[in-house]
């Protein structure tokens, strides 16, 4: 006897539970037990991946499974390249009630893009630099703080803006601080990450 979609949906919120916060409320539900069955690893991969916009969850679940050494960047290119021929894929992102526009491609400056694909490849090694450099330029965000801290550095300021500058710095260290404090999924994803949290600031 084939099991009913209430038994199954039941099971499917049972597993539901056990996503990392990253993931709970992302994943739709007939989705759930092929995520739950990934390691942890590859979960935050997943995470990293619809942080950047992948669409094509089922597919990124099926080459996951095939391949978990798979990095989001490499998900997010074979997203892109499936749903080129899609409409609206130039339209802005939307983020809850939040319209985040796009970059538009002249605007993006390519050390802006080398230097955070670079960040990026340093917390992933297993991303390429193509890939790398493909997720750097759906992060308008980020691009935005490397861009600005470029610009700073590149001009040239007082003695009183630079030390201004410094304490911003240690004020965002302490704020992502805070925030890793807060937040039990952060605080894994950076443990799975490679990267050294520094603590001589606390």
């Amino acid at each position: 006897m084939s099991e009913s979609y209430e038994s199954r949906r039941k099971r499917w919120l049972q597993l539901k539970e056990t996503l990392p916060e990253s993931l709970k409320e992302r994943i739709p539900l007939r989705n759930v037990q092929d995520t739950a069955q990934l390691p942890a690893e590859t979960q935050l991969t997943l995470s990293l991946a619809l942080d950047g916009g992948l669409k094509q969850i089922p597919t990124a679940l099926r080459t996951l499974k095939q391949n978990p050494a798979t990095s989001a960047a490499e998900l997010l290119a074979a997203d892109r390249h499936k749903g080129q021929s899609q409409p609206g894929e130039h339209q802005p992102v939307l983020r809850g009630e939040i319209i985040i526009a796009k970059p538009v491609a002249s605007e993006i400056d390519e050390r802006d893009v080398i230097t955070l694909a670079e960040l990026f490849r340093s917390i992933s090694p297993g991303a390429n630099a193509i890939s790398a450099e493909f997720w750097a330029k759906e992060k308008p965000k980020l691009l935005s703080i490397v861009r600005s801290h470029r610009a700073f550095l590149e001009s040239n300021s007082s003695e009183v803006d630079f030390v201004v500058f410094c304490a911003f710095l240690l004020q965002m260290f302490k704020d992502a601080d805070h925030r890793l404090a807060e937040q039990p999924s952060y605080r894994n994803a950076l443990s799975l990450s490679s990267l050294v949290w520094p603590t001589q600031f606390k």
